[in-house]
């Protein structure tokens, strides 16, 4: 334990340690399943749950044993390979942050946060789950949100795992190559090891083939099977035509000040209503894509 101590994490040895935040028995099962996909049976996933009170009454040492006890039957009834976490505090927010910096084993520390998406939309509470992001990623973690409407929901599970496709938005950057990671672990795991995968590239009509033909190289000398689409004119509306029929897009997210904006810079809620289940990413680290041994896709897109 010691010698792990000692270690420093590398991004070429990068592998998800999820911290899943859950506050909802409702979505909860969703978004258990898609943390643990998006893992692939690598790292590690915690599902945690705030509870606000005082942490030394007795009340609320009871709560936190029922909820414990709530999460893991959840994870056992899904028989889903994730710990269960329970924190209670007068300040929920502050004890967030503060898990995010503790939670972990010598290097083995938590570098990718997920969430639900709001349930509700108004200005307050858009900008508190902004501000909210904005200091998981001040703290060097990643950000995963899931957009899992029930009805979308219903569809992924008529549909056949091998004609699940799996459809990722390409801008050549972290939250891209990260999002591209997650892909690639899910085809991993038994739900998802027949889907395809889709990388969808926006690119000037002129150079597409080009643009295509240089990626698809760089995806077959590290051995990642992907489709690759360029896309022309790509914006909101071709993100949705192209993508409406995928069983899952990951879509890279950014968040500037206050605000939650897709990749060309509109407000994302714009872009979630026609889209089926949605994996919003943001990395807050340099990620180097890896498989089977073999370092995916470094900054900067060059080989």
């Amino acid at each position: 334990m010691r010698e792990l101590a000692g270690q420093e994490e590398s991004p070429v040895d990068w592998q998800p340690q999820i911290l899943l935040f859950t506050e909802t028995a409702e979505r909860r099962s969703r978004v258990l399943a898609l943390a643990s996909w998006i893992s692939g049976g690598t790292g590690m996933v915690t599902a945690v749950q705030l509870i606000e009170g005082q942490s030394g009454s007795e009340l609320a040492r009871s709560q936190q044993r029922a909820a414990e006890r709530q999460l893991r039957a959840a994870l056992e009834a899904d028989d889903l390979d994730a710990f269960p976490l329970v924190v209670v505090a007068p300040d929920l927010e502050s004890a967030s942050m503060t898990l995010l910096q503790a939670w972990g084993v010598g290097p083995v520390r938590a570098n990718t946060v997920a969430l639900n998406w709001l349930e509700h939309h108004n200005e307050p509470v858009s900008r508190r789950y902004a501000r909210v992001l904005r200091r998981i990623m001040r703290l060097r973690q990643n950000v995963v949100v899931f957009d899992a409407a029930e009805t979308d929901w219903v569809r992924l599970e008529q549909t056949k795992p091998h004609r699940r496709r799996i459809d990722v938005w390409w801008f050549d950057d972290d939250s891209s190559r990260l999002a591209l990671l997650f892909a690639h672990l899910m085809t991993r795991t038994d739900d998802w090891d027949d889907a395809t995968i889709r990388l969808l590239v926006p690119a000037p009509a002129d150079s597409g083939r080009k643009v295509a033909a240089n990626l698809a190289q760089r995806l077959e000398d590290r051995r990642i099977d992907a489709e690759i689409v360029p896309v022309a004119d790509a914006d909101r509306t071709a993100v949705v035509a192209q993508s409406r029929d995928a069983a899952i897009v990951l879509l890279p997210l950014r968040v500037e000040g206050m605000q939650l904006l897709d990749p060309f810079g509109d407000p994302v809620e714009e872009i979630l209503r026609p889209l089926p289940l949605v994996t919003l990413v943001a990395a807050a680290q340099d990620i180097l894509l890896r498989t089977d041994g073999e370092d995916l896709l470094p900054p900067g897109g060059q080989t």
